[in-house]
């Protein structure tokens, strides 16, 4: 179990460290992000030798369903990562397909994460597939809280760099939410700037309630993803970690 962490969290500080090449970021958990300190060429080599250490640790398995299993999930991490790139200022793009990306490229790990300990454990299919769905429900409900955290949160509070979204045209919850709030200024300002490929000053809209409301709703959709992956719980046995 200490080794499938070790090698999801290669996975993920990998994916990281692109992220912040391709959001220029220069802060990550309150310290410099490799492209930062080193630029961008080592920072991609950097993320490219976790990746791959993260495949090499696998073998340790001795298990080519295991191998198989990682590989893929470091395949729906690079496709979401490639289809959220893809998809910036892209007004003709749908909440359903930004939940896709999202469960690709944030909830494959939490997934892995869940599934691959009932995996590791030898628990039933039926046990074993409900907690894949559950790291599901929970890496969305994580991706739409970051999502929401780029658009209102502080730097300080957060120790990374924020509102590369709206610099990016990333399309996220929250955004969609405002884009169909029904004040036809905003939605009219809002897709007049997105098909300018302009940067969204957010600020400005932060005393109007829509914007609010519009980030309230997507707050609730990742709690309710929440509560759906608490109730896979009582499939367990009754243990104190259950618990």
């Amino acid at each position: 179990h200490i080794r499938l962490g070790a090698i999801l969290e290669m996975i993920h500080m990998a994916s990281l460290v692109h992220d912040d090449v391709i959001d220029m970021a220069d802060k990550r958990r309150d310290v410099p992000t490799a492209n930062s300190l080193w630029g961008n060429s080592l920072a991609v080599l950097l993320g490219d030798i976790l990746f791959s250490h993260a495949m090499v640790v696998s073998t340790e398995f001795n298990s080519i369903d295991f191998c198989k299993r990682l590989a893929s999930i470091v395949r729906d991490v690079c496709q979401g990562e490639v289809a959220q790139s893809s998809r910036l200022y892209d007004l003709s793009m749908t909440k359903e397909e930004y939940f896709e990306i999202i469960r690709k490229k944030t909830a494959s790990l939490f997934s892995a994460a869940t599934g691959g300990s009932a995996w590791l454990s030898n628990v039933s299919p039926e046990i074993e597939n409900a907690l894949y769905q559950l790291g599901d429900l929970l890496g969305v409900a994580y991706q739409i809280y970051d999502d929401c955290l780029d658009m209102v949160g502080d730097e300080d509070d957060a120790g990374k760099t924020l509102h590369t979204d709206a610099s990016k045209g990333k399309l996220t919850l929250p955004i969609f939410y405002l884009l169909e709030c029904g004040d036809r200024n905003v939605e009219a300002s809002l897709r007049e700037a997105i098909e300018n490929q302009e940067t969204v000053d957010y600020s400005k809209l932060k005393d109007n309630p829509v914007y609010a409301d519009s980030v309230n709703k997507a707050i609730q959709v990742a709690l309710n993803k929440n509560e759906a992956a608490r109730e896979i719980l009582w499939l367990l046995p009754q243990t104190e970690y259950r618990e």
